[in-house]
Parts: C-alpha cells; structure tokens; sequence
C-alpha cells in the first residue's frame, strides 16, 4: 500500500493490527480488533488513532506510541489499565475512554498534556485528585460511573483550567450531589448543557428524571449489588414456585 500517511479501514471485520511506523493518522473503528502488534525498537509517528467499538482488553502495547495526540478506545472490553501505559505518551492531549469496564483509572500515571478526558459509562468508584495535576485539562466527563465522593477542591487544585466536568449523574446521595453542584456552580464551571439533558426516555433503568437531568434512583446501591440483588429475587421466586408446585402436587394426590 506504499506506506500511506493516513489509512482508514472501518467495519472490515478485522481482529488483529499491525501498526505500521510511518502511519501518521489511523482509523480502525468499529471492527473486531482484540489485539495490537507494535515493536519496541521502532519509532512510531501516529498522532490519531481511533479504536472505538472494538473488542480490546489489554492496550499495553500503546505506550510504544509516544507520539499519540488523540486517542479513541470507547466501546471497548477494557476492564482495568496498567499504569505504564500511559506514562510515555506525553504528547496525549484528547483520550476517550466511554463504554468500557473500567473500576479505575491510573490518575496519576494519565499525562500532564491531556486537555479532554472522557470516561463516560463505566465503573469507577474512587476518583482521588490528590496529588494528581492536569494543568492543560478543560473537559473532563467521568458521568455514569459508580463515584459517590468527589472533593472538588481537589479536583480544582488538579485541573486550573478546567471549563465542563460532568459528574453529577452518579452514585451520591441527594445532599452530596446538591453540594457538588453549588461548588461547581460558585466556580463558574459548566457543569450541564445540551448534551447532558435528556428525555424521560434517555435516562437509564437506575436512573429517574429530575430537572431536566437523569440522576440515580437507588443512592448506594452499585451495579454489582444491584445485579446480585437480582439474582438473589429470581433464585427466591423460582424456589416459591417450586414449593407451591410440590405443595399443589401433594394435596392433589
């Protein structure tokens, strides 16, 4: 293909990628892709790389692309991070991480360039600013997640220039997530706007319509306890339904 700069191969079906060393721009979105082939004793010169909706698991082999600016991994089946991969990339400024199963993000190890972070819809419970320092971060959505603290005061000292957070459609409680919000209000920050509003019908199934917001129903309870509360009622039911067959059986015999 005579080493093209920029290659786009989109719902091809493909499960395995090669990144080629001169590639500047790449998009492989929307394909079956489960792993990335990269060699360590060559310099790679993509900036942009799209793997949206894809079936990735382990990005390890990403931090060999030090010259990454924008970097898309939504919709993917990425359950945790180490903290070297993202430590050699220091030219990151814009990462997606939406649609995955994330319980957490190294904070620490994410690079001080980062200007836009999503982490919509996953599962992170614990996002600790201490310590941590964005000094280029302006957008920052980490929505639909199961967080139920927040120190903003940290997160202000981490990220000066902040302008969008999203956060409030979590897991805290009312006077939590009241309190949040008067914080991000007092510091001018964006905190809703077209695209956080929703329609009744948008909100999730733990999630009700208050405001012109979806925000949580049941406070405290997580998607695991949910899921294990649900398997607990079908277990119970099923065996009511049993006792009431063998019940109905002897009586009738």
């Amino acid at each position: 293909m005579h080493r093209p700069p920029i290659l786009e191969m989109v719902n091809i079906a493909m499960d395995h990628l090669i990144v080629p060393p001169d590639l500047l721009l790449g998009n492989f979105e929307d394909n079956s892709i489960s792993s990335i082939e990269v060699s360590y004793t060559k310099s790679y010169q993509i900036s942009f790389l799209d793997l949206d909706h894809n079936n990735l698991r382990n990005i390890n082999n990403i931090s060999a692309l030090i010259n990454l600016e924008t970097l898309h991994l939504r919709d993917n089946a990425i359950k945790s991070i180490d903290r070297t991969v993202f430590a050699p990339l220091i030219k990151l400024k814009r990462l997606y991480l939406g649609f995955n199963s994330l319980i957490t993000l190294p904070w620490q190890s994410l690079s001080s360039t980062l200007v836009h972070l999503d982490c919509y819809v996953n599962y992170l419970d614990n996002v600790n600013f201490r310590n941590v320092s964005f000094p280029a971060l302006e957008y920052l959505n980490i929505n639909r997640n199961e967080i139920r603290l927040l120190n903003v005061t940290e997160l202000l000292l981490a990220t000066p220039k902040l302008k969008v957070v999203y956060v409030l459609v979590n897991n805290f409680k009312k006077d939590r997530r009241d309190k949040i919000e008067q914080e991000l209000k007092n510091n001018n920050l964006t905190y809703d706007g077209n695209e956080e509003y929703y329609d009744d019908d948008d909100c999730y199934y733990d999630e009700e319509y208050v405001d012109g917001r979806c925000v949580r129903r049941h406070q405290g309870i997580t998607v695991y306890k949910a899921t294990l509360l649900s398997v607990v009622s079908l277990a119970v039911a099923t065996l009511l339904v049993g006792i009431l067959y063998w019940t109905y059986k002897e009586v009738n015999r």
